[in-house]
């Protein structure tokens, strides 16, 4: 989607991680919490004390990112708070993303859309990064990523349970921050991680750096899954192809 000017010879950084509670020897911890409720944002703080290294990404609440009347004004009230609860995180550099989850039935809609980069504004108005994760298949245009590329805002690479109407599983970016989340409803073996290590160092060729998520929502193994995804793009760094992850 878009290729970042670096300099020569410079790698990403790749901050890997699941999702909370997180893991104290892995750099990265996405705050889901506030998707189901947005009173949990009150919960931010003590998270970020739990995981001092870390940088986090913080979900929208679900009630903001896919609500019933697409209304830009209280969306962007809504954001607002989200923006004020990051504070502490923001201060101390640890805020990687506030991340827009769209639903997997919510397909295209250039109402939404227009939505969406109203939603994105105030954040990215402060320089604070924000990414969008859609899960429907109609989602997949070039129009839509180029609307992202031209406000600034990121796109969230998911790989979710397989159906008909999902949006696919890519190495796409429309800003210089990487995100590829790993959601499907089963663990995954190590030659899977492998295999998706791939797609990690295809990303990181397009970014500076690049946040990789495996969640814990219905993987009960996500933390090996991270580890070994460390392991792994530890060994592709002394091959020169990726930075140490953070």
């Amino acid at each position: 989607m878009i290729q970042i000017e670096k300099p020569p010879r410079q790698l990403p950084r790749y901050f890997v991680g699941v999702s909370v509670p997180g893991e104290s020897d892995l750099p990265f911890v996405e705050f889901i919490d506030s998707f189901y409720r947005e009173t949990a944002l009150q919960e931010l703080v003590d998270a970020a004390s739990a995981h001092p290294r870390a940088r986090f990404a913080v979900l929208v609440n679900r009630a903001t990112s896919n609500p019933v009347i697409w209304d830009p004004a209280v969306g962007r009230s809504a954001m607002a708070r989200h923006l004020e609860a990051a504070r502490p995180l923001i201060k101390q550099g640890r805020l990687f993303t506030l991340l827009i989850q769209l639903d997997e039935e919510q397909g295209y809609d250039e109402k939404v859309l227009t939505y969406l980069r109203h939603l994105a504004a105030l954040p990215i108005s402060e320089r604070q990064s924000v990414h969008v994760e859609f899960r429907h298949l109609s989602w997949h245009a070039l129009p839509v990523f180029q609307a992202l590329r031209d406000d600034g805002i990121g796109v969230s690479n998911i790989e979710q349970p397989t159906s008909i109407d999902a949006f696919p599983l890519k190495a796409y970016a429309t800003t210089e921050l990487g995100y590829i989340r790993y959601g499907r409803r089963k663990p995954y073996t190590e030659e899977e991680v492998a295999d998706r290590v791939h797609g990690q160092v295809e990303l990181g060729k397009k970014v500076a750096d690049a946040a990789v998520v495996w969640s814990r929502e219905y993987n009960d193994l996500a933390v090996e899954n991270a580890r070994t995804c460390v392991g792994l793009l530890g060994e592709r760094m002394s091959e020169g192809c990726v930075k140490s992850p953070a």
